[in-house]
C-alpha cells in the first residue's frame, strides 16, 4: 500500500507528538480517516527545530486542517514541515527528512 500524502491527512486527529531528543527525531501519531490505515505516525529526522504552541487561535481542536513541507526559512539547507491545526495553531519541525509510516 502507498503511504498517503500529506494532503491525505485533512482532517485526521493529532494524537501524540513525541520528540526523541538523543535521536533527534520528532515523531507526530494521527488518527486518519483512511480506509485500511487508521492510524499512522510522520517521523521527522534530523531534527534542529521544534515549535510547538497549543494556544487555540480559533479554538479548541485536535484536528488537522493541511500540512506542507518547504525548504526551511530559517536553515536553507534543511526542510520545514509546518502542520496547521484546525485550533489554528502552527507546529512546525525544521529537519533532515520527513517521512510518513
Amino acid at each position: 500500500m502507498a503511504s498517503p500524502s500529506f494532503s491525505e491527512l485533512h482532517d485526521s486527529t493529532l494524537l501524540e507528538l513525541t520528540l526523541r531528543w538523543a535521536e533527534g527525531e520528532v515523531v507526530l501519531s494521527f488518527q486518519t480517516g483512511i480506509a485500511d490505515r487508521e492510524s499512522l505516525a510522520l517521523r521527522a529526522c534530523g531534527v534542529h527545530k521544534l515549535c510547538c504552541p497549543r494556544q487555540f487561535p480559533w479554538g479548541p481542536s485536535v484536528s488537522v486542517n493541511s500540512i506542507r513541507e518547504t525548504e526551511s526559512r530559517s536553515l536553507p539547507a534543511l526542510r520545514e514541515l509546518t502542520v496547521e491545526m484546525q485550533s489554528g495553531d502552527e507546529i512546525v519541525v525544521v529537519a533532515e527528512s520527513f517521512q510518513i509510516e
